[in-house]
């Protein structure tokens, strides 16, 4: 059974997909605001969070912010209510799944998948460290990528790209130039921004597997320095 949690403002539409989910077997908590969100989140493990669109789109800079590292840490599925057709319709990883069950598919095909976990909130940086981006270990010449990241923090980070070649979920390695370890690090992929899309910029929200001690030091140094 996975256990999702619920995002939205609206206490109407919030019982319309609680009911809907725990109808498909789910086990389900809710939020009605972000201040509640977060600290769910913080305090229980959750395989995945259902999150509605207008609260999202209606959400402030800041706001918006969570949401997107909320999106690099779990599946997420974003939920509409048709009122007119008395149907949920679905966005998940940028594909529309209003014709196929949004619901049942985020619960059987991408939740089932994915261990519960608590969130883990850690605070961004717009740095900008350039880094080569690669799916074979080894960093093979001609698989290399250059990349630079937007924004990072200790759990992960934005790398601009306009290679349109990656997936959600997709394990890589990083190599920030910039650091005094090297290292490659290893990554998985938790969101796809591809170019042209929509009106954001081109790219990958990453999360860090294995990140050296010493290269999250120097990360915290150059927090502190901001």
């Amino acid at each position: 059974m996975s256990h999702v949690l619920i995002f939205d403002r609206h206490p109407p539409t919030l019982a319309i997909y609680r009911r809907a989910l725990e109808e498909l077997g789910a086990d389900c908590e809710t939020a009605g605001n972000f201040t509640e969100l977060k600290q769910t989140l913080l305090q229980r493990p959750f395989n995945g969070v259902v999150i509605d669109v207008l609260t999202a789109v209606r959400a402030n800079p800041e706001e918006k912010l969570l949401l997107q590292e909320i999106a690099e840490a779990y599946p997420t599925l974003r939920v509409r209510w048709d009122a007119g057709a008395a149907r949920i319709r679905g966005l998940v990883f940028g594909k529309s799944l209003a014709g196929d069950h949004p619901l049942r598919y985020f619960l059987e095909h991408v939740c089932r998948n994915h261990p519960p976990r608590a969130f883990r909130a850690s605070r961004r940086h717009a740095i900008h460290l350039n880094g080569l981006l690669s799916r074979d270990s080894e960093f093979p010449p001609d698989q290399l990528e250059r990349t630079v990241t937007l924004d990072i923090s200790l759990g992960g980070c934005f790398l601009v790209t306009f290679d349109d070649h990656w997936e959600n979920q997709q394990h890589a390695w990083l190599q920030l130039l910039e650091l005094s370890d090297p290292t490659p690090i290893k990554i998985i992929i938790r969101r796809v921004n591809p170019w042209g899309k929509k009106p954001s910029i081109p790219g990958l929200g990453v999360e860090f597997l294995q990140l050296h001690p010493d290269q999250a030091e120097e990360l915290r140094q150059r927090f502190q320095k901001r």
